[in-house]
């Protein structure tokens, strides 16, 4: 974190200005790391580091494979990305045999709900991203 933020205070003096994005990136950084560091059972967490990565701490920040699932973990439950080969999904792909991925939100309470199908990986983990948002709000 103090890399981050060492290198923005840089630039300010400079003059340079920063593009949002950068410090988005910056963000997200911090708040992976402090995601890595509870998976590992860190008992204490920096709270300038918390502060600065701000609402990011409460995103997606990053996938785990378990038995051929793929997880992420978010404060209020966790999003798991299924692969199903040979499936046929008419809604999607007109009826066509395909192997898709099948994006399920898991709640630390209540029941599991499908959020939706999706063709690859990419488009599957942008989908739950997406719900994560509509979930939080934002």
């Amino acid at each position: 974190m103090q890399a981050e933020q060492w290198a923005h205070e840089k630039m300010r003096e400079a003059g340079v200005p920063i593009p949002p994005k950068q410090t988005q990136r910056a963000k997200l950084y911090v708040a992976r790391k402090i995601y890595q560091a509870k998976r590992r059972g860190a008992k204490n967490i920096d709270p300038r580091a918390r502060e600065f990565a701000g609402e990011a701490v409460n995103g997606i920040l990053g996938w785990y494979w378990v038995e051929g699932s793929c997880y992420a973990d978010v404060p209020r439950g966790r999003y798991q990305l299924g692969e199903f080969e040979d499936c046929i999904i008419d809604k999607v792909f007109g009826g066509q045999t395909r192997h898709a991925i099948i994006v399920t939100w898991i709640p630390k309470r209540g029941k599991p709900e499908q959020v939706g199908v999706a063709s690859t990986w990419r488009k599957a983990g942008r989908m739950a991203r997406v719900d994560h948002k509509y979930r939080n709000g934002g």
